[in-house]
């Protein structure tokens, strides 16, 4: 086989893989890449928009807009609140999501179909100033967190957790909480750095161990491990572990200091 088919055939792979591992929610309006945290859509510009191709782009880009929003509206803030269910509390909240939305950014040139009609794709990354708005009133760790249990750490000091959630339908959220067995909360809002959580997200999604250890300038060398047992919630997003891995991560100040800085990974499939 020539090298430029061999090449061809490697970055095709390549990209079926990268397809294959994100963590999508998707929806009629568009769809959230939990794992890369772009939120993306397509609009439509018809033929019988006014002002010919400029107008359709304008059409295109109001329609991306609103679709865009309703893909946002579409995302769990907690286990059982929507982004929407948070918006329908707040008109303020409403109207500064919307001017964040319109931050969105093209991707590639317009594509003009058979019949006349336009379709414009477009991405936007939700990062600290979304998360500013959805979040940042939420009740954050206060102070230096204090070891809250006397018994001895599994293997010591960790520097990241990921918690395996594969098979148990867990759904992604922007503030997700981590439960023990017993119902002790091991980790949430309260447990995080403000700063931290608003600049990188409470937790990272990813499709699978092996992508999650590769991400080691989130959780280190040596992350804590652990299967998930369940999931609770209304919204499926808050994850349930064994009481004894949830001892472990709070035996020690250095455990909990790597939780306040939201080192933690999520494993979905």
């Amino acid at each position: 086989m020539r090298t430029p088919m061999r090449l061809a055939l490697a970055l095709l792979a390549v990209f079926a893989v990268s397809i294959h591992a994100q963590v999508l929610q998707e929806s009629p309006s568009g769809s959230v890449d939990w794992q890369s945290r772009i939120v993306r859509a397509k609009g439509m510009g018809m033929p019988s928009a006014v002002g010919g191709r400029p107008g359709q782009i304008r059409v295109a880009r109001a329609d991306a807009l609103r679709k865009i929003l309703e893909t946002v509206e579409g995302m769990n803030l907690t286990s059982e609140t929507t982004v929407q269910d948070f918006m329908l509390e707040n008109d303020r909240i409403v109207t500064e999501v919307r001017g964040v939305c319109r931050n969105f950014r093209e991707v590639g040139e317009p594509v003009y179909m058979s019949d006349g009609s336009l379709e414009l794709t477009v991405e936007m990354y939700v990062g600290p100033e979304l998360n500013e708005i959805l979040t940042g009133d939420m009740p954050w760790q206060k102070g230096t967190p204090v070891p809250v249990q006397a018994a001895e750490a599994l293997g010591g000091v960790y520097t990241g957790l990921v918690v395996d959630c594969s098979g148990l339908g867990l759904k992604p959220a922007m503030a997700p909480r981590i439960l023990s067995d017993s119902g002790q909360e091991i980790y949430g809002s309260t447990w995080v750095s403000r700063e931290w959580a608003l600049k990188n997200g409470m937790v990272g999604y990813v499709k699978s161990l092996e992508q999650a250890m590769g991400q080691k300038d989130r959780i280190g060398d040596k992350p804590l491990l652990v299967k998930a047992t369940a999931v609770k919630g209304e919204q499926k997003a808050d994850m349930v572990i064994p009481d004894l891995e949830g001892k472990a991560l709070h035996a020690m100040s250095e455990n909990l200091s790597f939780l306040s800085e939201c080192r933690v990974l999520v494993v979905v499939n």
